[in-house]
């Protein structure tokens, strides 16, 4: 496999991992959509808060802080592996360029 056919597979790893960002953040955005509407639904009277002893500002809190380290969490390691394909696109191409 000669450089050129090497970046042309990353350029497509890069794509594919795009598309992949593009899906994960969308299942994100539906889920924080969902959580928030099942949240508005919780009250104070609901038995397992009650049991609990727990406040409903609390467990919102909670849950939308969950969900948005997953969300950061997701987009770092998607980030890390975009920089180090075109870290590896770019010593190909500089190794081309010298030959």
């Amino acid at each position: 496999m000669n450089n050129e056919q090497i970046v042309d597979e990353l350029d497509s790893l890069l794509t594919l991992l795009n598309e992949h960002q593009k899906e994960i953040d969308a299942i994100h955005e539906k889920f924080q959509v969902a959580l928030t509407g099942v949240l508005r639904l919780v009250g104070e009277s609901t038995p397992t808060l009650t049991k609990l002893q727990g406040k409903t500002e609390d467990l919102t809190g909670y849950l939308i802080t969950l969900n948005t380290d997953v969300i950061e969490t997701t987009t770092k390691s998607y980030q890390s592996l975009r920089k180090r394909i075109e870290e590896v696109i770019e010593l190909v191409s500089l190794s081309d360029r010298k030959s």
